[in-house]
């Protein structure tokens, strides 16, 4: 029921003309614009916590939005005298406070009277997003060659990743608390001062039964735990640190 009313308001909103008038009063664009983009809500949050999911990226992002960050682009009526409408609107999301790093997702949705669906989803990241993504980047570099580690085949999963997927194997739990364990020893408050700091999260590396979590501390040493699947559990068999390349200080502390 609640399905079928949100799609009949935006179909609603779509078609109803401007000269439409409420209380006596003719209703303006943007309260058009508000309640579409009101009744899309339960689709836009969706489509853009599955593309979160689906994307492989080092940085663990909140993409944060409201409302008003949402913005209808285009839409159109797939035929003359029809009531299935393509409608494209771009959201602008934020990591901490309104701060960056931002997304632009540009999202593609088809209405009719049978219901909403995401067709296609678009992102793009700002300046701080790709800064974040080259520190990870480099930094895992250094971690992998002070080990001499060759990880190609290996799946990643940054703390998000392995967040999300908590409630589905409880074998991501393990995961995730020896990654939260780690960032824990490792890692102190005072080391993500503001305004910048040059601390990564740890990041897991999967391939069936084996596994690494590796980090790096704040004075450039470099953390490697090796895991092993046994009987259902992950259990770590071993443990080093290493050494290595001191990062510049380029994350904003909230990250």
């Amino acid at each position: 029921m609640k399905k079928f009313y949100l799609t009949f308001l935006a179909i609603f909103v779509i078609l109803f003309p401007s000269s439409v008038r409420i209380h006596g009063e003719a209703v303006s664009q943007e309260l058009l614009h508000d309640s579409f983009i009101t009744a899309l809500e339960p689709h836009i949050s969706e489509a853009i916590a599955e593309h979160k999911q689906k994307m492989k990226t080092y940085g663990a992002y909140n993409m944060n939005y409201g409302l008003y960050d949402v913005k209808i682009i285009d839409i159109e009526r797939e035929e003359e005298g029809g009531y299935s409408f393509n409608v494209v609107l771009t959201v602008r999301t934020f990591e901490h406070a309104h701060n960056p790093p931002h997304f632009t997702e540009t999202i593609s949705l088809r209405v009719n009277p049978y219901g909403i669906r995401v067709t296609d989803i678009q992102l793009e990241g700002d300046d701080e997003f790709y800064r974040v993504e080259r520190f990870y980047k480099n930094a895992i570099s250094d971690i992998k060659q002070t080990f001499s580690l060759n990880l190609e085949s290996y799946q990643r999963y940054n703390m998000d990743d392995l967040h999300n997927r908590l409630e589905k194997k409880q074998s991501f739990t393990q995961l995730y608390d020896y990654a939260k364990e780690i960032q824990n020893k490792y890692s102190t408050r005072e080391d993500k001062t503001p305004p910048l700091h040059n601390v990564m999260k740890p990041m897991t590396y999967i391939k069936s039964k084996n596994g690494y979590i590796l980090f790096k501390q704040a004075n450039g040493v470099n953390v490697m735990y090796k895991l092993k699947k046994q009987n259902s559990n992950w259990k770590v068999v071993g443990h080093r640190t290493k050494p290595g390349k001191k990062m510049e200080k380029e994350l904003l502390w909230y990250l």
